[in-house]
């Protein structure tokens, strides 16, 4: 089994509840879910401005990778719905998606950042809406599909 080390910086908002900023483990940089709060005040930033809330983000999730070693040339894992979304993803001709054996059985797939390029905004809003909501709380998804008008199907 491999060792697990948590990594911390001040360049990006504490962890929420018993969270870590990210953990390396297996060979990975697991990264917490971040988004546009500034680390100095821990105040979300940019309310109605979605650019100014996504360089936020970027820039925490950049400051989570230094303190850890990594750099967006690496790969970001992406929470699928099921295991056979996964399957699907796998298969998509483009090879844009993998796995490794650490993630078997484990609905999420890999993807290289440099290939992030390869999906157009669409595909990538959809990716992070359905990785959001593989873990946001019933209630929370529940509405913001319904906001959305989406279904959860």
């Amino acid at each position: 089994m491999s060792e697990k080390k948590v990594v911390l910086t001040e360049g990006a908002p504490a962890a929420a509840h018993v969270f870590s900023q990210a953990v390396h483990k297996g060979g990975f940089l697991q990264v917490s879910g971040q988004g546009p709060m500034d680390p100095a005040t821990n105040e979300y930033i940019g309310v109605g401005d979605v650019r100014a809330q996504t360089r936020r983000t970027l820039e925490n999730i950049q400051a989570i990778l230094a303190a850890g070693d990594s750099s967006f040339e690496d790969v970001l894992m992406f929470r699928v719905a099921d295991l056979d979304v996964k399957d699907l993803m796998l298969a998509d001709e483009r090879g844009i998606f993998f796995t490794t054996p650490h993630f078997d059985g484990y609905a999420a797939v890999l993807m290289h950042i440099r290939d992030l390029a390869r999906l157009d905004r669409e595909e990538l809003e959809d990716l992070v809406a359905e990785a959001w909501l593989t873990r946001a709380q019933k209630r929370v998804a529940k509405a913001w599909l319904a906001e959305h008008e989406l279904t959860d199907s």
